[in-house]
């Protein structure tokens, strides 16, 4: 169920490479907040709060990491794993001298918060 959205940059050493708008867009997100709960960090099973803001609204969101594979995967679900309403993933390559990271995300089922609309927010490529 759900709908998913993939984008790909390469971030080299210095800088930032990607397609036009898609890297500008990378660029000018801001990650939210982050806060584990007392003794967690990033490893599997571990919870933590997320505090995000967009359009001058701010909220906070409880997740938990699914996948932390150094180097290689991270992945968090909003809402925890047995209910989850979104996942987020990113997978990290190397690639010449610099890392393609992908970063993917998926509605897991409909939510009042999010909306009616099964449609993935857009960033132009």
């Amino acid at each position: 169920m759900g709908r998913a959205a993939a984008h790909s940059l390469t971030l080299p050493g210095i800088g930032i490479r990607g397609s036009g708008s898609l890297a500008r867009a990378a660029m000018s997100l801001a990650p939210p907040d982050v806060a584990f709960d007392q003794g967690d960090g990033a490893r599997v099973g571990a919870w933590f709060s997320g505090r995000n803001h967009r359009d001058g609204k701010q909220w906070t969101t409880r997740s938990q990491i699914t996948q932390a594979d150094p180097g290689t995967a991270f992945t968090f679900v909003v809402g925890g794993a047995e209910d989850g309403i979104v996942r987020w993933s990113w997978t990290f390559q190397p690639q010449g001298r610099g890392t393609l990271v992908r970063q993917r995300w998926q509605l897991l089922r409909l939510d009042p918060v999010l909306g009616t609309s099964r449609s993935p927010r857009r960033i132009a490529d």
